[in-house]
């Protein structure tokens, strides 16, 4: 592949700035983007990519990362195909979104084992600093209302 540059012209405080940038454009086409999530696939690094294809650094890590982050149309969990009321959403139902990452993570977390001082029933929580097993017991005993005691 062939050197291509061009001329940048930069206007700052009435002084013109002539820079020579590598790479004939910055738009790239569908193959050169292709070509990036391929060669960044095979682990080559954003400077090698760079120099294969000729593009700047710069130009390699922005569209990977642009292409790399797109949004799904679909649920992660079911596929279900998702509305577009939002750009962030991921999951279509919260019953997904639960199942999927109660098989999806990476740690299990530690189980406490803890009395409720107000109900005197034993529960298991994912946290050790959980006093009550639930919100009932909880206002109950904040407001002394019928506790076990």
């Amino acid at each position: 592949m062939a050197c291509q540059a061009f001329f940048c012209l930069r206007v700052v405080n009435r002084r013109c700035f002539l820079r020579i940038v590598k790479g004939a454009d910055t738009m790239l086409t569908e193959k050169q983007k292709r070509q990036i999530i391929i060669l960044k696939s095979q682990g080559k690094s954003f400077s090698e990519i760079s120099d294969y294809l000729n593009i700047p650094e710069s130009t390699v890590k922005s569209t990977f990362y642009r292409i790399s982050s797109r949004k799904t149309d679909s649920c992660k969990n079911c596929g279900t195909p998702l509305p577009d009321c939002s750009e962030r959403r991921v999951f279509c139902c919260d019953k997904c979104r639960l199942a999927y990452f109660k098989t999806h993570t990476g740690y299990k977390r530690t189980q406490y084992r803890q009395k409720c001082p107000c109900c005197g029933t034993v529960f298991t929580s994912s946290h050790g600093e959980q006093k009550y097993c639930s919100h009932q017991c909880y206002i109950k005993a904040r407001y002394k209302i019928n506790t076990k005691q």
